[in-house]
């Protein structure tokens, strides 16, 4: 029986970051998942690191491209490969939210309209903690005290039509590079009938 939610983790020379990043995946209080990373050749002590990983736990599927793919053929190669209802990508070496997972299930399941779930991706510092927030400076602060701002959603995500909204965001992501909308979860049916798959 398929997994409920397949999460894909690209990695590209990941020795830092990668098993506090799978293991915060397999923390989740949801163990319906499958975890499909895809190595794009890492020349670091990754492969290692997943090798071990994969051996404690069933859920971990490690795929070592024999050359680097790229960036957006990397991405794709988990797709490929996973089989849940819901799909989500997560970097390697981006900090994941302890309730993510399940709180994203809760919303498709109680609005089957919902092909889309996302979240707030506040900076972190170097060890994944995220950076306190200063209410007065509206910004984050970082390790070196600088503010960090956060960027403004753009007013049209809130449209009613779909092709507005979707517009909005790609010209978004353009524009400042913001990934809030890759690493969120799909609902599987929808990114798998696109026609194509470029995150970045």
């Amino acid at each position: 029986m398929p997994p409920t939610v397949s999460v894909l983790v690209p990695v590209y020379n990941g020795e830092a970051f990668i098993e506090g990043t799978i293991g915060e995946i397999l923390a989740q209080p949801f163990d319906d998942i499958e975890v499909i990373v895809t190595d794009n050749a890492s020349a670091d002590d990754t492969p290692r690191l997943l090798e071990s990983i994969a051996a404690r736990d069933e859920r971990v599927l490690v795929v070592r491209n024999p050359k680097n793919l790229g960036l957006n053929r990397n991405f794709r190669a988990g797709l490929e490969l996973s089989n849940g209802t819901y799909v989500k990508w997560q970097a390697a070496d981006d900090y994941l939210n302890p309730e993510f997972i399940p709180e994203a299930i809760s919303i498709f399941e109680s609005s089957p309209d919902v092909s889309l779930v996302i979240g707030e991706m506040p900076p972190v510092a170097e060890d994944r903690t995220p950076l306190p927030w200063d209410e007065e400076q509206r910004g984050f602060i970082s390790g070196h005290g600088e503010i960090v701002p956060r960027l403004p959603i753009p007013e049209a995500v809130e449209s009613d039509d779909p092709v507005v909204r979707f517009r909005s965001v790609v010209e978004d992501v353009t524009r400042n590079l913001i990934a809030e909308f890759v690493y969120g979860v799909f609902r599987g049916s929808t990114v798998r009938s696109a026609n194509t798959l470029d995150v970045y």
